[in-house]
């Protein structure tokens, strides 16, 4: 999105609905390697995605009608902050919660079996109320991890997942490589819903033809693909802190641009 802004001056019209293709193929190929791992918790996927649509298209809302210049400002503060948030995980590193597997799931439903099978029915009726009272608190929770994500995406036009990921850790209590997993499937279907919303708006107010976002996007897939699978085969030979500081050094060098460098 900053390089669209910056070397080659696209206003957000047309660069929004370019990343919101790009990543429906980007994030559909991830999505399809994360579920063969294992690794996506789908019920919680389920829960968050709508929610997080209902951002995408909130945040799309308030993004057209803020001026690009705006736009670059927000981008630059949001880089400047991921900065910030990496340099801190350097200096305050802490141990990474455990990975949750699809056949952990099974082994839950046979201990659920278990309790159920033991359990009175006053047991029953006393965690029935339990749960009654804590619906509000998931709802509040879930709407915490799902509209953000869509929120700043429909904005700002980026995936989304450099903000869901960090959420689902912080307060859901995922692990890294779940809550990764989980924000690819969200990113995929946050940004089809986006990307027809986008195209249907450009092209019906006339600010774009639908063949340009198009074109542009089948230009930038393949190089995204290869870049996304050369960075997956670097990642085995970087270690966590130096990734992380080039990370938070681009990063930093994006916020600057984009707020001084306009």
């Amino acid at each position: 999105v900053t390089g669209m802004f910056v070397f080659f001056g696209y206003g957000m019209f047309l660069i929004r609905p370019v990343a919101f293709v790009t990543n429906i193929f980007t994030y559909g190929a991830a999505s399809l390697r994360n579920r063969s791992s294992g690794l996506i918790m789908w019920e919680k996927v389920k829960r968050l995605t709508p929610l997080a649509i209902v951002g995408v298209l909130i945040g799309y809302i308030l993004g057209i009608n803020l001026d690009d210049q705006v736009i670059g400002y927000l981008l630059g503060v949001f880089a400047l902050v991921m900065a910030a948030k990496t340099l801190h995980e350097i200096f305050h590193q802490k141990d990474d919660i455990p990975e949750v597997y699809k056949n952990v799931a099974s082994a839950e439903d046979a201990s659920l079996d278990a309790s159920l099978s033991q359990s009175s029915v006053g047991d029953l009726l006393d965690d029935f109320n339990n749960k009654s009272t804590a619906i509000p608190n998931e709802t509040l929770l879930n709407s915490m991890l799902g509209i953000p994500m869509g929120l700043v995406s429909g904005l700002l036009g980026i995936s989304g997942g450099v903000i869901e990921v960090p959420l689902q850790r912080i307060f859901a209590g995922i692990s890294l490589r779940n809550a990764i997993a989980n924000s690819s499937v969200m990113v995929f279907w946050v940004s089809l819903s986006a990307a027809i919303i986008s195209l249907l708006h450009g092209t019906t107010i006339g600010a774009f033809e639908w063949k340009t976002p198009l074109g542009i996007a089948l230009i930038m897939i393949p190089s995204s693909y290869l870049g996304g699978m050369l960075g997956a085969r670097l990642l085995k030979h970087i270690s966590i802190p130096l990734l992380k500081c080039i990370y938070g050094g681009l990063m930093l060098l994006v916020g600057i641009k984009m707020l001084f460098g306009q």
